[in-house]
């Protein structure tokens, strides 16, 4: 018994030995018969046309997309970066060297007849890998840049080396750089045009008026300037429907607009705001915002929903929701696997403050006291105007007393406006005049006679700011780059006077806009409203 376990250890270790060295010699013959090579794969592009609204939202340790990103994908987000600023050169070819080689096995070349429909997406799908989620954590962790087309972006490979295996037939591609080719959103007509919107934008954020300093005060005026601003484009015929800037300067958005501009409000008062999306129906997705209160502990806002497109009233029925809430009716999710990105984890239950009592706000409340001085600044100009030319046509000898004269006669026959100005120089006259009343009843007589055969003011054409006699959407736009820049974009008095639409309010605010934008898409029939 002893010697056959012997003989059978014998015969084991034999064949081990044999197995082992038929091995050794075959991948030596393996190895020497494989085929090293390089490719030149730039001339081939491929365009990326994944949408921006099938993202999740960022890790919950960080308070941007780029936070949960590793490997390739971190490498494109951080080279991105340069497209943060629209510049002359933005639309310059942007080259990455990859921090880990992308390998993928292929049965033909790209470049070669033989390269099939399988090949062709296996490729791309490898390539896609490497920088789908620092593509679109990039435009969700940057939503003031609308500049580009998201649904465009063209991508090739470097020249790449490859090794093949002529026993298995297949090419292994070893691919260490990428190139990535920018496109123009098709809302500009050039890049010149999207960096003077890119600026307005700008300002427009830093100009947002917030008048509370705790973050739920702050949170709150955001959602009710927003909805004030603008409103649901339905018919997808705004400019800038999917971004910012149908918020922020021509009126018309759909939930991605909303949501970006809410999260550029955010950052620009360091609240960690996320975007996120969910409630996919085929290809058609909705976009909302998570927010980090100061308990630490994450909530839902969807303005969008809280819009009612009525500028008096904005609702909070999805305003800093938790989970148990906000669940009933949206769903997280995203239409592919392979994003890096992740949700952050909401509160179970909503955000609870002591001074949150009501869910409606009335929007009539809202006063912008720089739009008011504006009134009253173009009001006094006007009057000293009147009063320096009436007074290069008095007589020298009584040149203060005849001019104040003349100004009261004038302020008589003109708008009530002017009824402070009147008011005021009758005093001076009054105060100035002694031995000279029989020179001012002459000159008063002289000039009543000549302002009452000019005087002649326009109608006012509530809503039409431009002139041209209709009332269309060129005219909100108009008021909106005013309100902006009251210098930059100035109205005329005439102009001012047509934007008062608001029946009662004497200055100009941004409900004027949403009033005119009313009319213009039929909501209300009649200005002033």
């Amino acid at each position: 018994m002893l010697v056959l376990k012997k003989f059978k250890l014998r015969i084991l270790i034999t064949a081990t030995i044999v197995t082992l060295l038929s091995s050794l010699f075959t991948c030596g013959i393996h190895a020497a018969f494989l085929q090293t090579g390089t490719v030149d794969l730039s001339g081939k592009v491929y365009s990326f046309n994944g949408s921006t609204t099938v993202l999740t939202a960022s890790a919950t340790d960080g308070y941007f997309y780029g936070d949960s990103l590793s490997g390739n994908n971190k490498t494109v987000y951080n080279a991105m970066s340069a497209w943060k600023t629209v510049s002359s050169k933005s639309l310059s070819s942007l080259k990455v060297k990859l921090t880990e080689t992308i390998t993928v096995k292929l049965s033909a070349l790209p470049n070669n007849p033989l390269f099939s429909p399988e090949d062709s997406e296996t490729f791309y799908n490898a390539i896609v890998k490497n920088f789908r989620s620092g593509w679109e954590a990039f435009l969700f962790d940057n939503p003031s840049v609308c500049w580009l087309d998201t649904m465009n972006l063209m991508f090739s490979v470097e020249t790449t080396s490859y090794t093949y295996d002529p026993f298995g037939k297949l090419y292994t591609l070893n691919i260490g750089g990428m190139t990535f080719q920018p496109d123009l959103s098709p809302s500009f007509t050039n890049i010149t045009e999207a960096i003077e919107y890119a600026s307005l934008l700008e300002q427009a954020v830093l100009d947002f008026p917030v008048n509370a300093t705790d973050r739920y005060g702050m949170l709150r005026e955001f959602q009710y300037g927003i909805a004030a601003m603008t409103f649901y484009d339905y018919a997808l015929a705004g400019r800038f429907y999917n971004t910012p800037m149908g918020v922020f300067l021509e009126p018309g958005a759909v939930c991605e607009g909303y949501a970006r501009a809410f999260k550029m409000l955010c950052d620009r008062e360091n609240i960690p705001c996320m975007l996120v999306v969910g409630n996919f129906e085929e290809d058609i997705g909705h976009m909302w915002c998570y927010v980090l209160m100061e308990d630490n502990k994450w909530y839902s806002v969807d303005v969008t929903w809280d819009d009612t497109d009525d500028y008096r009233v904005v609702r909070y029925t999805y305003f800093l929701k938790g989970s148990e809430t906000f669940f009933r009716d949206h769903t997280e999710g995203f239409d592919y696997d392979d994003s890096m990105l992740v949700f952050p984890i909401l509160s179970t239950k909503d955000y609870s403050v002591s001074s949150s009592s009501s869910t409606t706000t009335t929007k009539a409340t809202t006063t912008t006291s720089t739009n008011a001085t504006t009134t009253t600044t173009q009001a006094t100009t006007t009057s000293t105007n009147a009063t320096t030319t009436q007074a290069t046509t008095t007589s020298t000898n009584a040149t203060t007393t005849t001019t104040q004269a003349t100004t009261t006669s004038t302020n008589a026959t003109t708008t009530t406006t002017q009824a402070t100005t009147t008011s005021t120089n009758a005093t001076t006259t009054q105060a100035t005049t002694t031995s000279t009343n029989a020179t001012i009843t002459t000159a008063v007589s002289a000039t009543v006679s000549t302002t009452v055969t000019t005087a002649e003011p326009e109608p006012t054409v509530y809503g039409d700011l431009n002139g041209d006699g209709e009332v269309t959407i060129d005219d909100v736009v108009k008021l909106r780059l005013y309100l902006l820049d009251t210098v930059k974009y100035s109205l005329t008095a005439q102009e001012q006077a047509n934007a008062k639409v608001i029946k009662g309010q004497a200055s100009i605010q941004g409900n004027c806009a949403v009033t005119i934008q009313d009319f213009v898409v039929e909501k209300i029939k009649i200005l002033p409203y």
